[in-house]
């Protein structure tokens, strides 16, 4: 007959194998990381002009329906990313100064099956918005505009209802992409155009 010593100890190491089975069957849940959206790979505006000052002035609004401070680079970072890495002072006098006003994202409802026939569906049930809008102005010694060029670019996408917050970080990544690519594009024609006279060669 075992005693009671015995009893005990086989007890422990059967909590101990079970509590480590537990541990073992644990799923780990690894949140994918996202690149910061860049433009290191484009050649750089020369602007000759001594400084390049960046201004956000964009409202930073986190209450719904915005939803911008949760896409792994917001919108406005990504603006901010865009002028430093394609603007550069090459010049000796006068500033540059890039302002955003806008960079925003917000989400909608749209309307889904609700009825039986929706069980056995899944439909596009948010819209996202995204639109950023910013300006390049040229200024002299004095502070006086010289040139300017704004642009403003606006991107959507739909989500479905089954969406995880994975998928959404995913969607919002590569609207995030395709919003800045759209910007990077007509602002690089916009300053060509309106900004010429102050770009170095």
């Amino acid at each position: 007959m075992m005693n009671r010593r015995t009893i005990f100890t086989r007890r422990s190491v059967l909590w101990l194998g079970a509590a480590l089975l537990l541990t073992a069957c644990e799923t780990v849940v690894v949140t994918p990381q996202y690149p910061e959206v860049t433009f290191r790979h484009l050649p750089p505006l020369r602007l000759n002009v001594v400084d390049i000052q960046i201004v956000n002035e964009a409202p930073a609004d986190t209450r719904a329906p915005n939803i911008a401070h949760l896409f792994p680079t917001s919108p406005a970072r990504a603006l901010e990313r865009w002028a430093e890495d394609r603007l550069q002072a090459n010049g000796t006098s006068g500033t540059a100064r890039f302002t955003i006003h806008e960079a925003t994202a917000v989400e909608s409802a749209l309307k889904v099956d609700r009825g039986l026939g929706g069980l056995f569906k899944k439909e596009q049930s948010e819209w996202v918005d995204a639109t950023v809008r910013a300006t390049l102005v040229v200024l002299d010694a004095r502070g006086t505009s010289q040139a300017s060029a704004t642009t403003r670019a606006t991107r959507f996408i739909t989500l479905r209802e089954d969406a995880s917050l994975e998928d959404r970080r995913k969607i919002w990544f590569e609207l995030t992409e395709k919003l800045m690519a759209d910007f990077n594009k007509e602002m690089e024609r916009n300053i060509r155009r309106h900004v010429a006279p102050f770009l170095a060669p």
